[in-house]
């Protein structure tokens, strides 16, 4: 039997999607709708974006798994290895306030509608050619209900406590 030696990650297709990334210039691309840090700043917008693609593609749930993706990953071109509280607050500062709306019945809700990021979704996918301005395609809007019990959830309509993200695909693309 021979043994040949190779470049396999703990997380193997990781690096495959970092190299697109790069190859892309993705990461200008959020840099430059998102904003960039002061000159002092160690890791930037992107460096966030990044580790949250990366932390969802190996099943992470929470902030707290970025901690264990970032020990497969420290030899990474281009790739700058950050805690989870880093995380947190950079996701804080892109973070907009809640709009209060009231219905017609006078029922209030919370609506949180983040344009960097929507905009910077809907770049990508025009970037990378993913869909052509002026064709037909399909738009389809939903909200999902998230349970959990934290101090902010609300109640809902199926009797249980939790978030109402909203989302919008285009041809199964995230928009929003």
């Amino acid at each position: 039997m021979k043994f040949v030696k190779s470049n396999i990650f703990t997380f193997g297709g990781i690096p495959i999607i970092h190299n697109y990334i790069l190859e892309k210039k993705l990461i200008g691309l959020i840099t430059q709708h998102l904003g960039k840090r002061s000159g002092n700043a160690l890791y930037q917008f992107s460096d966030m974006i990044l580790v949250k693609i990366y932390t969802c593609f190996i099943g992470g749930q929470c902030a707290e798994n970025i901690n264990y993706i970032n020990k497969g990953l420290v030899n990474m071109k281009d790739y700058k290895v950050s805690s989870a509280n880093t995380i947190l607050r950079l996701q804080k500062q892109l973070s907009c306030k809640n709009e209060l709306v009231e219905s017609t019945s006078g029922k209030q809700y919370k609506f949180n509608a983040n344009e960097k990021p929507n905009r910077l979704l809907i770049n990508i996918i025009l970037f990378l050619g993913l869909l052509k301005p002026r064709e037909g395609y399909t738009l389809d809007f939903d909200h999902q209900l998230m349970v959990c019990q934290k101090a902010e959830a609300s109640h809902s309509y199926k009797i249980k406590k939790g978030f109402f993200p909203s989302f919008a695909t285009i041809n199964s693309l995230p928009v929003f």
